[in-house]
């Protein structure tokens, strides 16, 4: 047995105390009794929209393509030439290309340039 004392101000106070105590008998006699719960409300499914095709856009081809001789590459060639008694040839070559020295030639030429080294 439970005694409780209160002593409530109140008309708010003692209806909320009747409330607690009403849910707390229900729920004390009859333990098994689960409170119904309401059904969901059907949900209506919206149909779909239409999905609208995406344009699939192509990467623009390039101008050129990569070269395909690289830098390091080229040096490597040029420097075996130039060992070979040939550096003389291959400072004409880079002046012809239009360029100071190797770094200054464009990649574009490089593939032109190479073929010029390897004729020597």
């Amino acid at each position: 047995m439970i005694t409780v004392t209160f002593n409530p101000y109140t008309p708010e106070q003692m209806a909320i105390l009747t409330a607690a105590m009403i849910a707390y008998t229900q729920a004390v006699t009859a333990p098994d009794v689960k409170p119904e719960e309401p059904e969901p409300a059907p949900v209506e499914e919206k149909p779909k929209k239409a999905k609208k095709p995406v344009a699939v856009e192509e990467a623009p081809a390039p101008a050129e393509e990569a070269p395909a001789i690289t830098l390091e590459q080229l040096r490597a060639k040029m420097a075996a030439v130039s060992q070979a008694g040939k550096g003389p040839e291959c400072k004409a070559l880079l002046v012809k290309f239009g360029a100071n020295n190797l770094t200054s030639v464009p990649a574009e030429k490089y593939s032109d340039l190479m073929a010029a080294v390897e004729a020597l």
